[in-house]
């Protein structure tokens, strides 16, 4: 019988052979914020290798952030455990499969047999050592060194590290219409953060009050967003009964953000919303974005990663209330004056 067919058919050209993607894998553990900017940066890593095979390997507390995100192709939770032992079972066991690892702390670090590709060997001894005490709670020094590089936030320091652009613009969100709630035609978003994970970072409520009435006064209808069981502040709309992508969409299409440092201050960056940040405790050249109208505490102190029990240091409050009122209505007229 003779067999016929394109599988029998004789080819005389060479078969170019296919080249094998790089594998690039990003680590990240924390809360919603830390997830959110490891997005970021992996959507910013896609970019600039679009061929690029990646593995994000994330904190189970925030997995449901990269699901549909076009920029990874696929997802491995990771159950946190106490101190460097994640960071280190999970870079020790997955390390071999990926040619280039990103582990996307504050400080940024980098191993594999192509990471040379992407950084140089005196640069990656610097941040080996910087490496070596994160765990021996060295906030201050993590400052110093992007006061040093002369950065603002993780993607301006992991752009100029790598040789990579990196932006808050290529984070990825599931965003929802919104549904039975009538937007006003000027709006500034109030993101308070009294939550069980940001409560250290926010600010009194009868300051929010007060900020909320020189809103009202000068036409600009004030939400509040965040969690349901955050109280209410006095003049506000109440946008949090939404669901947390829905209240993407109204960040999306306000006019001014108002918040202390946390994930929705991070969102607010992605759409660069104009945005007025409270700073007391966290320093805002680690956790800020480029653009922001900041507000830094009289009493500012880096307590952030400075020992194990930071963020409830009694002092924390005494900081963030040390922030008067007009330091942010000054800084809100300076955002509406540079929109206008």
């Amino acid at each position: 019988m003779q067999l016929t067919g394109v599988g029998n058919i004789k080819v005389n050209k060479k078969i170019k052979s296919k080249e094998n993607k790089i594998k690039i894998a990003t680590f990240r553990r924390g809360g919603l914020g830390d997830g959110f900017i490891q997005s970021a940066i992996t959507g910013s890593i896609k970019k600039h290798f679009p061929d690029s095979d990646i593995t994000v390997y994330s904190d189970t507390t925030f997995t449901n952030i990269f699901h549909g995100a076009q920029y990874c192709n696929r997802i491995v939770p990771v159950e946190w455990k106490r101190g460097l032992i994640t960071e280190v079972d999970v870079r020790n066991f997955y390390l071999s499969i990926h040619d280039v690892w990103f582990d996307l702390k504050p400080l940024q670090f980098i191993e594999g047999s192509k990471s040379s590709n992407f950084i140089s060997e005196e640069k990656k001894n610097r941040l080996r050592d910087i490496e070596s005490r994160y765990y021996y709670f060295n906030g201050r020094e993590i400052e110093n060194f992007y006061k040093e590089m002369d950065v603002i936030g993780q993607t301006q320091l992991f752009s100029k590290i790598f040789n990579i652009n990196a932006s808050m613009s290529n984070a990825h969100l599931n965003e929802q219409y919104l549904i039975n709630f009538e937007q006003p035609k000027k709006y500034a978003v109030i993101s308070a953060g009294w939550t069980d994970t940001s409560f250290y970072k926010s600010w009194p409520r009868e300051k929010w009050d007060k900020i909320s009435l020189y809103l009202n006064k000068n036409g600009i209808c004030p939400i509040q967003i965040g969690k349901s069981s955050e109280p209410i502040i006095h003049g506000c709309i109440s946008a949090t009964h939404l669901s947390l992508n829905q209240q993407y969409t109204l960040i999306k299409e306000a006019n001014l953000f108002l918040g202390s440092d946390g994930f929705l201050t991070h969102v607010a960056a992605k759409y660069n919303i104009p945005s007025v940040v409270l700073w007391g405790i966290t320093p805002w050249r680690v956790w800020g974005h480029p653009g922001q109208y900041n507000v830094i505490s009289p009493k500012y102190d880096c307590l952030w990663w400075s020992y194990y029990n930071w963020a409830h240091d009694h002092k924390c409050p005494e900081i963030m209330d040390a922030i008067e009122i007009e330091q942010v209505q000054e800084k809100i007229q300076e955002a509406l004056n540079a929109k206008n």
